[in-house]
């Protein structure tokens, strides 16, 4: 009996040793299935993190091409057909412009679809991984003002016997008087062609294209000279709430080009009394603005600048492009000679049939060709102040004005080398023979096409447009 109680005994430890074993067992089972999630969440976490990690470095990347492309366009030189890098990578099927740009652990790939009219479109892909993303923007040229040697918005542009070395646009007519006229570039307007007074296609020089119904040209808006204020710095931003000029009211502003310095002088608009007088290196980023009128502008330019402001400008003297050394850009001539001096005397013109040309210095070697940009909201004028033979090389554009010649005084000859853009027609002299009557001669600067001076009329910046997907 004691041993069939025994084995009672150990049947029944057996059979608890077993359900131990079981309940142990599903324990087990159970707690590896709860570590076996624990770590596939851990496991996904991490994956979404470090997916999250690449897409966002994709993302920058992408966006980084798009701030590429902007510097590369705001960089370019320019030529007759526009902005050089842009027209070199894109084509209407596409460009790969930007191949594998590292930006950190990423890279990015951009290609731009040339679009018509002007219009590009970038479409940069930034990679981290597996993940991609793709960010894209629409692109215009360089504004095509630069392009015209004369253009006039809402008037017609009127030429006597000028010689004109350049193209012009009106969005109204361009007319001829008298006959005599030689137009070196193209002609296009949007209200026809016009000769009167003796004017005639007969005895009117045409090197180029003449078309007197092209589309208008859109013209642009005052803002885009208002916003430059916020790119000016320091001394070069004279307004009242520069610290350089504040308390100062009411001012008027002079401007003396001194080769690679700039003269800035301002006074008291009620008295004339002298406020500031300092003299400066030209702006490192090219641009000078001015709240409130300019009342003399002058002098000799070694360098890129644009001068903008949103009120009036007034010529004083004579503004020339010079080189390092103080060689100018251009020279008078007669019979291929150098004129000492370099003018005639009063009461002579600079004429071709006395034997005068205004040309090229070959002495003049600027590591970069010098330009000057004027941008005003109203006119733009050469003074009485201005001497009796006037040289004048800018690119030119009043907004709401024009460019014109003091008409008080006779004077002589007028020489421009640049552009001249305007919304109503301007003048060099009249039919009493006040203002620069003796002669004049307009040559259009191509450094503007490939040199073209800071911020001219580069408010409307280059990129117009964005919009934003992911891929």
């Amino acid at each position: 009996m004691r041993n069939a109680g025994r084995q009672r005994s150990s049947g029944r430890r057996g059979r608890e040793r077993g359900s131990a074993l079981i309940v142990t067992t599903v324990l087990v089972g159970i707690a590896m299935v709860f570590a076996a999630a624990t770590l596939a969440h851990t496991g996904a976490k991490a994956s979404y993190i470090e997916g999250h990690i690449r897409s966002t470095r994709a993302f920058y990347a992408a966006e980084a091409g798009l701030e590429e492309v902007k510097y590369r366009v705001r960089s370019s030189a320019y030529d007759a057909q526009g902005n050089i890098w842009l027209r070199n990578n894109s084509s209407p099927g596409g460009t790969h412009a930007i191949a594998a740009l590292a930006v950190g652990a990423a890279t990015v790939d951009v290609w731009i679809y040339e679009l018509g009219t002007g219009w590009h479109r970038v479409e940069a892909t930034g990679r981290a991984g597996s993940e991609t993303f793709r960010l894209a923007m629409e692109v215009t040229d360089r504004d095509p003002f630069s392009r015209y040697m004369f253009f006039t918005h809402l008037d017609d542009i009127n030429f006597g016997t000028s010689t004109v070395r350049g193209d012009v646009h009106s969005n109204r007519r361009v007319n001829f008087y008298y006959g005599g006229a030689v137009m070196y570039g193209n002609v296009t307007a949007s209200r026809g062609i016009g000769f009167y007074s003796g004017a005639s296609w007969q005895n009117t020089t045409f090197f180029k294209e003449v078309d007197g119904s092209v589309a208008p040209i859109p013209w642009p808006k005052t803002s885009e000279i208002a916003t430059l204020k916020q790119d000016a710095e320091g001394p070069y931003k004279v307004s009242n709430d520069s610290p350089f000029y504040q308390g100062l009211g009411n001012f008027r502003t002079e401007l003396e080009l001194l080769g690679d310095l700039v003269r800035i002088r301002t006074r008291r608009a009620s008295t004339g009394q002298v406020l500031t007088d300092a003299t400066y290196p030209l702006p490192a980023n090219g641009l000078i603005y001015v709240e409130g009128p300019i009342t003399s502008l002058k002098g000799d330019i070694a360098g890129r600048l644009t001068i903008a402001t949103l009120d009036r400008v007034d010529i004083t003297g004579k503004i020339r492009y010079v080189d390092a050394d103080g060689d100018p850009a251009y020279l008078l001539y007669r019979y291929g000679e150098p004129v000492p001096g370099g003018d005639t005397p009063p009461g002579v013109a600079w004429s071709a049939a006395a034997g005068y040309s205004y040309e090229q210095n070959p002495a003049y070697d600027p590591a970069v060709p010098s330009t000057l940009g004027i941008m005003a909201l109203n006119d733009i004028t050469v003074t009485s102040a201005a001497p009796y033979n006037m040289e004048l090389h800018a690119a030119i554009f009043s907004s709401q004005g024009n460019w014109h010649c003091d008409l008080s005084q006779r004077k002589g000859n007028l020489r421009v080398v640049g552009s001249m853009t305007q919304k109503l027609g301007g003048w060099r002299y009249d039919s009493r023979g006040y203002g620069w009557a003796q002669s004049g001669e307009y040559i259009y600067d191509e450094a503007l096409l490939t040199h073209p001076p800071a911020f001219f009329l580069e408010a409307k910046t280059p990129v117009f447009a964005s919009w934003r997907r992911g891929a």
